[in-house]
């Protein structure tokens, strides 16, 4: 009996441990908003076969954290994943990875191991001085065409031409305006996002 008692007392009191602000497991781990990444480029003219396009962005190393209605610095370093697609004619498909048609400029990077070509990941680097973190990626495209740069669409893009009626150029037989032949496969398909940026590359 004495042991029933102690199992019930036990019982009881994990679930008022659990039930508590201190104790248990919260629904919802993440109370932190992060501040918006602001996202320069200049894409509105062509470049050439070793010219480099460069994409610069910066946000606040502090995010709000609604736990506690204030502003806390950031602990760990942020990245984004940029995906590089060349624009290609074809009945089935209009765009196929092209990562590799490019010689990446940056601090911190490695490719994605998705598939071949897919994207690259691109780290920040931390501005202490000013609390920021920020990007600075150089792109130097290594043949012509007509490419399009795929950021993070929730990024806030700063006076950007991004050249959508390039697209036009490249009509496909599918509901969906952006088809990609990607590891062998036309599974990928969507229509335009925000992050999308349209560039061309001449001799």
């Amino acid at each position: 009996m004495k042991k029933i008692f102690r199992f019930l007392q036990i019982t009881v009191l994990m679930h008022i441990l659990m039930s508590t602000d201190c104790g248990g497991f919260p629904e919802n781990l993440n109370t932190q908003v992060e501040s918006e990444t602001k996202i320069y480029m200049n894409n509105s003219i062509n470049f050439k076969i070793n010219d480099t396009i460069w994409i610069n962005g910066f946000r606040s190393m502090k995010n709000y954290d609604t736990s506690i209605s204030d502003s806390i610095i950031q602990n760990f370093t942020p990245y984004t994943n940029i995906g590089i697609s060349k624009l290609v004619h074809n009945t089935n498909y209009n765009l196929v990875r092209a990562a590799n048609k490019f010689e990446i400029i940056s601090i911190q990077m490695s490719p994605e191991d998705f598939c071949e070509n897919n994207s690259i990941r691109i780290m920040s680097s931390n501005d202490d001085l000013n609390k920021l973190f920020r990007y600075k990626i150089g792109l130097i495209p290594t043949e012509k065409g007509d490419f399009v740069i795929s950021l993070n669409d929730k990024f806030l893009f700063q006076n950007i031409n991004k050249r959508n009626d390039i697209l036009v150029d490249y009509p496909i037989n599918d509901p969906y305006k952006m088809v990609w032949e990607i590891c062998n496969q036309t599974v990928p398909r969507r229509d335009l996002l925000k992050g999308d940026i349209f560039v061309k590359i001449i001799e």
